[in-house]
């Protein structure tokens, strides 16, 4: 991967991505407020180990934060996780990156793909795709 980038304008645009371009480290602390939101949505949390679903908020957060400014009206059309099986525990840092895996434009439509990972003290926790048909 190259260095991560900024957009040439005031909003990431199409243009400015390329396949292997760095984007943001993102840094998100698994901490006792966010298990507390988590809690109220979904109930209470027994045991250390933490859910994994609150690890995909994680890697949303992270992602959402790794490109930014954006353009509005972008559309989020999919996305892709896996996990290898490290366990995430309350107060540990998951380090996302992100990069552009890839971009084409399909019947007139703009389409991005980032590609994220996910470590807690260097272990890959999960690592995954996001795709996105870019506005601008």
């Amino acid at each position: 991967m190259t260095q991560a980038a900024m957009p040439k304008g005031d909003v990431w645009t199409y243009d400015d991505f390329a396949p292997g371009l760095a984007l943001k480290t993102v840094t998100v602390v698994l901490d006792q407020a966010k298990l507390d939101l988590w809690a109220q949505v979904y109930g209470s949390v027994d045991g250390a180990t933490l859910p994994q679903g609150l690890l995909v908020s994680a890697m949303v957060e992270a992602f959402i934060a790794s490109g930014q400014p954006r353009p509005k009206g972008n559309i989020h059309a999919s996305q892709s996780l896996r996990f290898t099986g490290v366990c995430a525990a309350l107060n540990d840092e998951l380090v996302v990156t992100a990069s552009c895996a890839d971009k084409e434009i399909k019947k007139d439509r703009k389409w991005v793909t980032i590609r994220t990972e996910g470590t807690i003290g260097g272990q890959v926790v999960c690592h995954g795709d996001f795709l996105i048909i870019w506005k601008l």
